[in-house]
Formats: structure tokens, sequence, C-alpha cells
């Protein structure tokens, strides 16, 4: 199984700003893999990334909190069934050091 729909998920992130980045732990992804999605805030002028807790209305589907800190969040994935699949939209609350913020929401 590909990891196409990351790139969906990727882009959205990626082109709202270059302070977001995201990586995933492999190129494909297998039925039963475990794989590592991980979610970046880089700049010197956040204080903050609040993170939502995220839940997934998908039995194919098992995600887990691995780490969370206060500019990145790492996910595990876990997928049962092959062919695509629905993700949740991740909110990301961006706290700067000015006192400003930014909301991002990735697409589902």
């Amino acid at each position: 199984m590909k990891f196409s729909y990351f790139l969906f998920f990727l882009g959205s992130l990626v082109l709202a700003t270059t302070d977001i980045y995201v990586s995933v732990s492999q190129d494909s992804i297998f039925v039963g893999d475990k794989t590592q999605l991980t979610v970046t805030a880089k700049n010197t002028t956040i204080e903050s990334v609040e993170f939502p807790e995220l839940d997934v209305d998908n039995e194919n589907i098992t995600l887990s909190l691995l780490s969370k800190n206060t500019n990145s969040m790492k996910l595990s994935l876990q997928f049962w069934k092959e062919g695509y699949h629905k993700f949740p939209s991740i909110k990301l609350n961006i706290n700067y050091t000015d006192s400003s913020s930014e909301v991002y929401l990735t697409d589902v």
C-alpha cells in the first residue's frame, strides 16, 4: 500500500507555511506495519504549538501518540486493511513570542 494519501496531507501543511514540517518514517506502508508521522513547527519566534488530541473513527487504523513537546508531535499509525483511509484533520494553534497566534488546519 503506497502512502500517497500522506502526500496530500503533507502538501496541505507545507504550503500553509514554511515553518511547519511533516515527515513519515517510510515511503511504503503495508498492512500491519507501524509507521511514524512527525509534525514539527520551526521558527525562532514560536513560543509554543498546541496540538489537539486526535481521535480516529476508523476501525482499520490504530493511532497512538508517541511523544509531544512544545514544537512537535510524533504519532504511530498502523493500518489493518489495504487501500485509502480517512485520517482526521489536525489543528495546529501556533503561539508566537509577540503574543500573536495562528491556527492551521490540515485537509481531511
